[in-house]
């Protein structure tokens, strides 16, 4: 992808359908096919004409099968969720970041690996290193994310059939 690509909204999941397809030796139209959709359509998503954020179902589910992740990763990579989706009050958690990387710079194995210009880093870049920092050291900074797999299940969980008896 060219550096122009890379800037897009959604590259992150154009990239890594590429590479899913460099690995299994598809070109282009290989992929198209993979998907069920055009090459005229992976173009256009690649080079911004259509927005991969607005995907459809349909496409999002047949990336996630070629990628062999959860469907929720692929909205994720296009850009129709975002990370803060899943948090009851996104404002707080952005607000939280900097304190978060406050307290990594004060963690004597951490704090001399962390970049100087950390703080001019994207927002994105820096809740990235704090979330590595947490899986690292099993801590947390930031309030907790919904749990995706409970949200799931919570979803697909069958009703309790009602009760039946008639009351006289």
């Amino acid at each position: 992808m060219s550096e122009e690509e890379q800037r897009l909204p959604g590259a992150r999941l154009i990239a890594w359908l590429l590479q899913r397809a460099n690995d299994n030796a598809l070109g282009m139209p290989g992929l198209a096919d993979a998907l069920g959709v055009t090459y005229g359509y992976i173009h256009q998503l690649r080079s911004g004409n259509r927005k991969t954020a607005h995907i459809s179902d349909e496409f999002s589910s047949a990336c996630a099968r070629f990628l062999g992740v959860p469907r929720i990763a692929v909205l994720l990579a296009a850009g129709s969720v975002n990370p803060e989706d899943f948090y009851l009050d996104p404002a707080h958690v952005a607000s939280r970041v900097d304190e978060a990387l406050a307290h990594i710079a004060k963690d004597p194995r951490w704090a001399p690996l962390m970049p100087a210009d950390i703080h001019t880093s994207s927002y994105e870049t820096r809740r990235l290193i704090v979330l590595l920092y947490e899986e690292a050291t099993s801590s947390t900074l930031l309030p907790a994310a919904a749990d995706v797999d409970a949200l799931i299940a919570q979803i697909h969980a069958k009703p309790q059939p009602a009760d039946n008896k008639k009351h006289n």
